[in-house]
C-alpha cells in the first residue's frame, strides 16, 4: 500500500509541476525555462515509484520541445 501510495503522490506531484511550467512557460525566462525543466525531469528520474511514468515522460518531451522552441 505505501508503494502503491507513493507511487500515486509522485505521479500527481511531476503532473502538477509540469502544468504549472507549461501555464507560466510564457513568464519565465529562457534560462529559468531550462532550469525548471532539468529539475522536473531529474526529480522523475530520482523518484522511487512513479505510476504511469511512460506517460508522464512523453509528457515532458513535448513540454521540453515547447521550451526550447
Amino acid at each position: 500500500a505505501d508503494v502503491r501510495r507513493e507511487g500515486y503522490y509522485n505521479l500527481f506531484k511531476f503532473t502538477r509541476r509540469a502544468a504549472n511550467l507549461r501555464a507560466n512557460i510564457a513568464y519565465y525566462s529562457k534560462d529559468k525555462r531550462r532550469k525548471e525543466l532539468l529539475k522536473l525531469q531529474r526529480g522523475i528520474d530520482k523518484a522511487g515509484a512513479v505510476f504511469n511514468k511512460s506517460w508522464l515522460l512523453e509528457k515532458v518531451e513535448i513540454l521540453a520541445a515547447r521550451v526550447e522552441g
